[in-house]
């Protein structure tokens, strides 16, 4: 029987050779800008870890020195390294790391516990390597989100009626409907962090959907609005509950002995 694992390197695998491209994306690229932002803010410097790294676009925010991409997809990896030559990339299981305990000072995780049933383990084991003190960025699809619902709704009604039309899908793709993304709320992160050894320092909403149904017909206006108010501070009380993604930025303040 196939595990979970090898379903989602399948899936990777499947998207290898375009997705680079994805990172012109709207939401895609406001995500890259809210990491950016918590480097730049903290100046991070040191060996940097950036698991589930796909085609490796965030190593342009480190010295090939300090960096090491890690994904379980062997032509992810493959692509990393023809798109970014002088940096290290490798296969691994972002559950079993082969680096030192308390080696890195910084571990990226952008969007890869949205693939956990419990994502725990995966939290403990980013501690281990993570000296003290040291710096967690991960991004995850916000479940605080209410557009979501909206569009869920929306989508059952219209799609049946898009098919009997003849009509095609606005959605350029289809995934492995065995493949799904998990999102958590401020309160479900804060919980992870405190029984993982690390506080959440910030965090930030990007991508904001304000016209989730229509949002085919004023795309570029949404998407002005979105350029504008995500990652803002002063936009919060609104961001929470329309962004598609949330970014955070953690403190390791103890180890943890659980396994």
């Amino acid at each position: 029987m196939t595990n979970h694992k090898d379903v989602v390197t399948t899936h990777f695998d499947n998207y290898a050779s375009n997705w680079h491209e994805r990172f012109k994306n709207h939401a895609f690229y406001l995500r890259f800008l809210a990491v950016k932002d918590f480097v730049i803010d903290k100046q991070i410097y040191g060996k940097v870890a950036d698991i589930g790294c796909g085609t490796g676009d965030y190593c342009q925010l480190f010295s090939p020195e300090d960096y090491l991409g890690i994904d379980i997809s062997p032509k992810m990896i493959e692509r990393c390294k023809n798109l970014y030559p002088d940096y290290l990339f490798e296969v691994a299981d972002g559950d079993k790391l082969d680096i030192k305990d308390k080696s890195i000072n910084t571990v990226l995780d952008v969007a890869v516990i949205e693939y956990y049933d419990d994502p725990l383990p995966h939290m403990i084991e980013i501690n281990r390597i993570l000296e003290k003190g040291g710096n967690l960025i991960i991004a995850v699809p916000n479940g605080s989100n209410i557009t979501k619902a909206i569009n869920t709704f929306y989508n059952d009604l219209i799609n049946p009626l898009r098919r009997i039309l003849g009509k095609k899908s606005h959605k350029s793709h289809s995934k492995d409907p065995r493949v799904e993304h998990r999102s958590k709320t401020f309160h479900q992160m804060k919980e992870l962090s405190n029984v993982s050894g690390f506080e959440i320092i910030q965090h930030s909403y990007v991508n904001i959907l304000l016209f989730p149904v229509f949002h085919h017909l004023v795309g570029k206006l949404n998407k002005k609005i979105s350029s504008m108010i995500s990652r803002k501070n002063t936009w919060k009380w609104l961001t929470k509950y329309s962004s598609t993604i949330s970014v955070y930025e953690f403190k390791k303040i103890s180890d943890t002995n659980k396994k």
